[in-house]
């Protein structure tokens, strides 16, 4: 049987091919083996930024051709370079047995990393490098890199590099190490050390052959680490890194860093070795601009935003993070400074928006689930005395948190148990609406909590009145709210014996505008951002008004949305 082994054509990929090669031959000696060099858009275009040119995928994009054109049997990778997504007719059955998956530090001048003078200039094309070199040594100059190992160690220009330490043993240029660096100053990148074997999913033959020379111990590591990568979305743009280690035989360790901006974060997992791939469960999304993920199209970037697969994952991350730790809902009630969010930002995801019947006139949604839809299944199950929250934007959790209310009703006249996570301690809590303590638009919880699921109560009735009251308080919201507008619902609560919005119109502020922001003339208690506003004239303009009703009427505004993040300037 003849088989053939694509490969870079590089010393290093050459000699990962040739390592396969040998351990096919230990375990099938009856096999012809031959390998072809092929030449990726990375080998082409060794000096150009790998960044620019789309990544590390370019080192194995037409060697992925080349097996899905049936022109190789199988494919021989650094498994770092492997992106996290490939297509679905491949597959990886095949891991070799990892080497060290440390950086190593080489200079001609210096003998540590520690020892090297202030401006001191590194050469690496890896921004996982780069950030946490200049996470221990922020007065370093990081300099791009490119070339092949062998060009890279010739160039002393430097004070010193940063190359894989595996990739010098394959090279047996070990000898040139300066220093190895350990996993606490530099994180590896995600399946650093590790040889890995492509083929065509539907290739049997190819499969079993290298099933057999699996190293199953690397392989459960590398899966680990790449389901963290594939959860956070990763690729060489992304400054992520990722260390599996066995705690004994049965018990894995996952240590993962995520960067953003300045900012370094890392998280710590254990578990049980047939649960590698799902070690990292919900999902992490890194530097994101809020502007584009909130109703009022405003705000600055949030470092980590992180969506909980479910109430598990939840704790797991506040209980093994110092990191400070926010919560969004749908937006529909925040506005997002211009200074963006530090820290975690927890928004519950689609898991937790589940809407369901629990007989007796009861329904159990997720604090992920919208109100208005929440109110719509309730009248599919002829269940009256939740109609008014059809007119109320956001969702179960927001709604939890703020009492909120409308047409007569609010929250805590229909809420029967809470399901919430203390935001200190990471604990799930259930609390009975008269636990909760509540008040117009606020509760009596101490401390801070995201509301992950509730049950509501209704009374019987018939379809027919219940979509008939749907239907009246959707038309009295259309008529008298600026509903096609970037809003988020009512600014400032209703103060004791007064309506808030009439407050603000006799205090003269009905239509006035900061930059793009201004009070809506059609309801003056919501805000507008009618012409790009920044966060800033948002919440300059509601001051102003606060302002405004307190020189007027000696009354005290308070805010019904919620403002997030760090404040960047001085109010007017």
């Amino acid at each position: 049987m003849l088989v053939k082994i694509g490969t870079r054509g590089s010393k290093l990929a050459v000699a990962q091919a040739l390592e396969a090669k040998q351990k096919l031959l230990d375990s099938f000696p009856n096999l012809s083996i031959e390998i072809v060099k092929i030449k990726t858009s990375g080998d082409k275009y060794a000096n150009a930024n790998l960044a620019e040119m789309g990544g590390k995928g370019l080192f194995i994009k037409e060697i992925e051709t080349e097996l899905l054109e049936n022109n190789i049997d199988m494919a021989v990778h650094s498994l770092k370079d492997v992106p996290a997504f490939f297509s679905g007719d491949l597959t990886i059955p095949c891991v070799l047995e990892r080497l060290s998956p440390c950086d190593a530090f080489i200079s001609h001048k210096h003998n540590s990393l520690e020892s090297l003078p202030q401006q001191a200039t590194i050469a690496t094309s890896s921004i996982r490098r780069k950030v946490q070199l200049l996470n221990v040594r922020p007065d370093l100059n990081i300099v791009p890199l490119r070339g092949n190992v062998t060009t890279r160690l010739q160039n002393q220009s430097f004070d010193g590099i940063i190359l894989a330490e595996a990739g010098l043993i394959r090279l047996e240029k070990h000898h040139l190490i300066t220093e190895v660096l350990p996993p606490k100053v530099m994180l590896s990148a995600v399946g650093q050390g590790a040889i890995c074997i492509q083929c065509r999913r539907n290739d049997v033959k190819i499969i079993d052959l290298l099933e057999k020379i699996n190293n199953n111990m690397s392989f459960i590591r590398v899966k680990s680490e790449r389901s963290f990568m594939k959860t956070v979305n990763g690729s060489c743009f992304t400054p992520l890194a990722a260390l599996a280690e066995y705690v004994n035989e049965n018990m894995l360790y996952l240590c993962c860093m995520l960067a953003s901006g300045k900012n370094i974060y890392f998280t710590e997992r254990t578990s049980f070795i047939e649960d590698a791939e799902k070690m990292v469960r919900g999902v992490y999304r890194y530097d994101i601009l809020m502007s584009k993920a909130t109703w009022l199209n405003v705000g600055g970037r949030a470092d980590v935003l992180f969506k909980p697969c479910d109430i598990e994952d939840l704790t797991y991350l506040i209980k093994n993070t110092e990191l400070p730790v926010s919560v969004i809902g749908a937006t529909s009630n925040i506005i997002v400074r211009d200074s963006g969010i530090r820290g975690i930002t927890v928004k519950l995801g689609k898991k937790f928006a589940y809407i369901k019947s629990k007989g007796n006139n009861s329904i159990v949604a997720g604090g992920a689930a919208l109100l208005r839809n929440l109110a719509y299944f309730a009248g599919e199950q002829q269940i009256s005395g939740l109609e008014f929250l059809v007119g109320i934007p956001g969702t179960v959790g927001g709604g939890i948190e703020m009492n909120a209310g409308a047409y007569g009703s609010d929250i805590a006249s229909v809420v029967q148990s809470i399901k919430a996570v203390n935001l200190e301690d990471g604990n799930l809590y259930e609390f009975s609406s008269e636990e909760m303590g509540y008040f117009y638009r606020g509760h009596s919880l101490k401390g801070n909590w995201i509301f992950v699921e509730a049950e509501f109560k209704g009374v019987n009735s018939e379809y027919e009145l219940i979509l008939q009251r749907l239907k009246e308080i959707v038309e009295k919201k259309n008529k008298s709210q600026p509903i096609r507008g970037k809003t988020a619902g009512c600014i400032f609560k209703n103060p004791k014996n007064y309506r808030a919005w009439e407050l603000i119109d006799k205090s003269g502020c009905l239509g006035l505008n900061i930059g793009g922001a201004r009070i809506s003339k059609k309801h003056c208690n919501f805000l507008l951002n009618y012409d790009n506003a920044t966060a800033s004239d948002l919440e300059n303009l509601g001051n102003r008004v606060k302002d405004a009703v307190k020189d007027k009427f000696n009354v005290e505004l308070e805010w019904e949305i919620r403002v997030l993040g760090s404040a960047i300037r001085q109010f007017l």
